[in-house]
C-alpha cells in the first residue's frame, strides 16, 4: 500500500513486481481500503 499511497499505479505495482497480476494488486487494494473504511478509535481517559 505504500507505494500506491506514493502515487504509483497499479500498473506501476505491477511492473515492479512482475510475479503480481493487476487483478491480484486491484483486490488488494479494495481489501486495504475495506479494512479501514469501519476502523473505530476510542478514546479512554484513565483515572489519574
Amino acid at each position: 500500500m505504500e507505494i500506491i499511497a506514493s502515487g504509483a499505479s497499479r500498473d506501476d505495482v505491477v511492473r515492479a513486481n512482475p510475479t503480481l497480476a493487476t487483478d491480484g494488486v486491484a483486490a488488494a487494494i479494495a481489501y486495504a481500503a475495506g479494512a479501514v473504511r469501519n476502523e473505530v478509535i476510542w478514546e479512554a481517559k484513565l483515572p489519574e
